[in-house]
């Protein structure tokens, strides 16, 4: 986790979707936990759900579907459970895949039109038997957001989010780490501006906010930093987005160690051991956050990270599964969230085009149709006009490449074979040089 110094909070813009607010009677809020930080006030809407990497047991099911969270970030495709909570909770519902190997080189233009080709191709392929139950998709996840590598990343998130929308997804972008964009405030502006292409295409934006020793107070308080975020958009007169803080919580890490609000010392870290928060102390700061983001109406949800009762998986100082308060306060006055009316609707599902190659494809890239099929994107060119410029073609089982300085096309196939045609050194007829 990157630890960076936090900046000072800066007002927010009055730009908004209307999130529809309400407010509930005080006696609704039973749990003292929540009553210590609330008082006697009035409880704006609720915004926090649960980040669910995994289901465990029939247990930990039950558990999740009586907290009633008003929305809910999954990593699987569970459709028994997804119908489940959509009919008894009718909540919102996102999701994200893992696959951290197919995060885009920024260092390679081929890698990066071919990463987001394939990774969008994965998501859609992975949570199809439940487009009709999830709301929203996410791409990367806390990859590509330094000044270095996130005009790749947004390059790659412009193309992956409208592969998904061809095909009826909604897309959320960014999924930030805390504390990032890093920098100065000028920095961080710079960073945003670069990430432009994504953030104009995009249904959602999405960033992560952890805090340590307490969400609200201490040395790595990075809680309600998305705010410096959306005001830098409105300067850049970037349109904004309905906003996912896509994980929250207490995580040391921001300060020394990865280790959540249970304390203790993850394997293999030099750093003593951190304390526990009292589970009281916990639910406090989540209601704190809780009523914060109810006042900015961009804030579509934020997820409490993190449940999966599995200690296989390494998470469990942040596990919340079981703990009475932390259900009390997610269902407590909640209502369920819905998309907002109009903000970030995807298009109809277009089927991509099959048969003749798209007119703005070069004719030198036929030859490399046997082998990976018809071209389904347009040719893209990097450094066009120089010496050094090159192109890509996205075809059905593969794309091909064509260097102009040598004249050279490449097939690339899905299967990983490869055929070239070495350009003004050979025929021109293409050769196969590796794979099955």
């Amino acid at each position: 986790m990157d630890r960076q110094v936090s900046l000072p909070l800066l007002p927010m813009g009055t730009a908004g979707f209307g999130v529809s607010r309400f407010r509930i009677s005080p006696n609704v809020a039973e749990s003292p936990a929540i009553q210590g930080i609330m008082g006697t006030e009035e409880l704006m809407s609720k915004r926090v759900g649960l980040h669910i990497q995994g289901i465990s047991s029939l247990a930990h099911r039950d558990w999740l579907l009586a907290c009633q969270a008003p929305a809910i970030k999954v990593m699987f495709n569970n459709r028994q459970f997804l119908l489940r909570y959509k009919s008894e909770v009718g909540g919102l519902v996102t999701a994200r895949l893992w696959g951290g190997e197919f995060d885009p080189d920024e260092n390679n233009f081929s890698d990066i039109i071919w990463k987001s080709t394939i990774w969008a191709d994965k998501i859609s392929s992975f949570f199809e038997t439940c487009q009709d139950l999830i709301d929203c998709v996410y791409l990367w996840n806390e990859v590509g957001q330094d000044a270095g590598t996130i005009g790749a990343h947004a390059e790659a998130a412009r193309r992956a989010v409208e592969i998904l929308h061809s095909r009826g997804w909604r897309v959320a972008v960014g999924a930030f780490s805390v504390g990032n964009p890093s920098g100065t405030r000028e920095e961080i502006k710079t960073s945003i501006s670069r990430f432009r292409p994504a953030l104009e295409v995009c249904d959602a934006n999405s960033l992560h906010e952890y805090s340590a020793p307490r969400m609200a107070t201490g040395q790595g308080s990075y809680c309600l930093r998305y705010r410096l975020y959306l005001t830098l958009m409105d300067e850049l007169a970037i349109p904004r987005k309905p906003l996912l803080i896509g994980e929250t919580g207490i995580d040391w890490g921001v300060i020394n160690t990865q280790v959540g609000w249970r304390g203790g010392q993850r394997s293999g870290q030099p750093n003593p051991p951190n304390p526990a928060l009292p589970v009281s102390d916990y639910v406090s700061d989540l209601a704190w956050y809780d009523n914060e983001i109810a006042k900015d109406p961009d804030v579509l949800a934020a997820f409490i990270f993190n449940t999966v009762d599995n200690t296989a998986y390494g998470w469990q100082t942040f596990e919340v599964a079981y703990e009475q308060s932390i259900q009390d306060l997610l269902r407590q006055g909640a209502l369920p969230i819905r998309w907002p009316s109009g903000a970030g609707v995807s298009p109809a599902p277009v089927p991509p085009p099959t048969g003749a190659m798209m007119p703005n494809v070069g004719t030198g890239f036929q030859k490399a149709v046997p082998y990976i099929g018809n071209f389904i994107e347009d040719e893209v060119y990097h450094f066009p006009g120089g010496d050094h410029e090159v192109s890509l073609a996205v075809a059905e089982s593969g794309y091909a490449t064509w260097n102009r300085r040598t004249n050279e096309t490449i097939a690339y196939v899905n299967n990983g074979s490869v055929y070239r045609d070495w350009g003004n050194w050979k025929d021109g007829k293409m050769v196969k040089v590796s794979g099955l």
